[in-house]
């Protein structure tokens, strides 16, 4: 049976072989897919998802997708540029704020958040000085909504 076809709610059975031990398993379809949603492409029985030998199947470090070699230099970068930020936006709260505008997280109705005009991602990638990133001239306020769409 093609799984496409399968109710969404079913306690229909999925038969799957194992990538690490090679037993044909078989499980109910909402578990077959909430694996499928945690692990794309993957699939393992319960006691090899427990084995550490089989873990180490799964694509991690240099073999993940998302594999970042600089990683550890990008955030020790951010977390400096962070805390200079952090520094000159209470020194020079007055150029940088000048309205007095709340700072607030993701969500909050009317709340603004302290945004890098040339992005801290950007800084690194250009080797550009985390002082030069964390100045108040780079430093501006905005919505936090159109600060987000700048994530995307």
């Amino acid at each position: 049976m093609l799984l496409n076809k399968i109710p969404q709610r079913t306690y229909e059975k999925v038969k799957y072989k194992c990538d690490c031990c090679g037993d044909i398993r078989e499980v109910s379809y909402g578990n077959f897919k909430q694996q499928e949603k945690l692990h794309p492409g993957i699939h393992r029985c319960v006691n090899c998802s427990r084995s550490i030998q089989c873990t180490r199947m799964t694509r991690s470090g240099e073999n993940h997708g998302r594999w970042n070699p600089d990683k550890g230099k990008f955030k020790e970068y951010a977390n400096q540029v962070r805390y200079l930020t952090e520094k000159n936006y209470n020194k020079y709260k007055e150029m940088i704020n000048p309205n007095n505008l709340p700072r607030m997280p993701n969500g909050t109705i009317n709340g603004y958040q302290l945004d890098h005009i040339i992005s801290v991602k950007k800084g690194f990638e250009d080797n550009i000085s985390p002082a030069v990133i964390a100045s108040p001239s780079n430093l501006q306020m905005l919505p936090w909504h159109i600060n987000r769409q700048k994530w995307s």
